[in-house]
């Protein structure tokens, strides 16, 4: 049903369907981003171990 609204919405010369792709992307890639940065900060806030 929403595909079809969305479908239909394009045809009829609107642009929600941009904004549901841009909403998907964003679903997509945030959990990406936060796990990139935490292990950059985890990379750059360790302590080195080897001289012990």
């Amino acid at each position: 049903m929403c595909k079809m609204s969305a479908e239909s919405n394009l045809e009829n010369g609107g642009d929600e369907g941009a904004g549901l792709n841009k909403g998907i992307l964003y679903l997509f890639v945030m959990p990406y981003l936060l796990i990139a940065t935490f292990a950059f900060l985890w990379y750059k806030n360790r302590k080195d171990t080897s001289e012990l």
